[in-house]
């Protein structure tokens, strides 16, 4: 399964190691086969991950550390290997008009992400949606594979639980900003500063690509270009990096986090 349009085909993809594993049951995800080690099966968190697996209709097999090694991605995958029911799913039509679990109504953050081509930028991004609570994540053409192995281990098991939908086009983004939604782009220096802007909810916060930015004309459908100052002298952020801060300058703006007095 290490073909993206085989992966999304089957709706299918391979995830590693007790971590992922225990998210992915965690949040309801269908592991349809589990290969793991004698070793796993005597770890203390191996066999209480294995019958959860079994309760929930995965087909375990027991097989020796060498073909399971040769399978996985990563150099020391636990002992543990499983098949995962998981696949990105369109923005539907739906979606946009009906707000039960989509984003007709204006409420929240949403992160879009045009061009983000690094598996490990997109993992990062969408643990830090799920830390901040955020509506959703758009995954705008260009943008690696939500359910590749490589994304969904920089995220952690994040990729599990938030929602997220992938762009064919930004068509979308117009309909958005019909029905309310404020649309913010990120990029360059100049901007506005993240603090002087209402972040608080109903807005879509574009992120572009790592090397070029934004997409010719995508910046333009925003009503504020956000720049993160930078006193430092830095030429720019990784693009996880200003994600993770613009979300988390929302969560500040909401109160979530009140202003306090340092302590020390």
């Amino acid at each position: 399964m290490g073909d993206p349009k085989e992966r999304q085909g089957q709706g299918l993809t391979v995830i590693e190691g007790r971590r992922l594993v225990a998210e992915a049951l965690g949040a309801g995800v269908t592991l349809p086969l589990v290969l793991y080690t004698p070793d796993l099966a005597e770890h203390p968190e191996g066999m209480p991950l294995l019958e959860q697996a079994a309760a929930r209709g995965a087909r375990l097999i027991c097989v020796s550390p060498e073909p399971l090694e040769a399978c996985a991605q990563t150099v020391t995958p636990q002992g543990l290997v499983a098949v995962a029911e998981l696949a990105e799913r369109p923005l539907a039509d739906a979606e946009l008009a009906s707000p039960r679990g989509g984003l007709a109504s204006p409420g929240g953050v949403v992160l879009a992400l045009d061009g983000v081509q690094d598996p490990g930028n997109v993992g990062t991004i969408v643990r830090a949606a799920l830390a901040a609570d955020a509506r959703g994540v758009l995954l705008g053409p260009g943008t690696a594979e939500l359910t590749s192995p490589k994304t969904l281990r920089a995220s952690a098991g994040a990729a599990f639980r938030v929602r997220a939908w992938r762009l064919r086009s930004w068509d979308a983004l117009a309909e958005l900003k019909a029905r309310g939604w404020r649309v913010l782009a990120t990029g360059g220096r100049g901007g506005i500063p993240p603090w002087a802007v209402d972040m608080r909810s109903g807005v879509v916060i574009l992120l572009g690509n790592e090397a070029r930015g934004l997409s010719p004309g995508l910046a333009e459908m925003a009503e504020v270009r956000l720049s993160i100052p930078m006193p430092g002298g830095a030429e720019s952020l990784n693009v996880a990096m200003a994600g993770t801060i613009l979300l988390y300058e929302s969560v500040r703006q909401m109160g979530v986090v009140p202003p306090r007095e340092p302590v020390i």
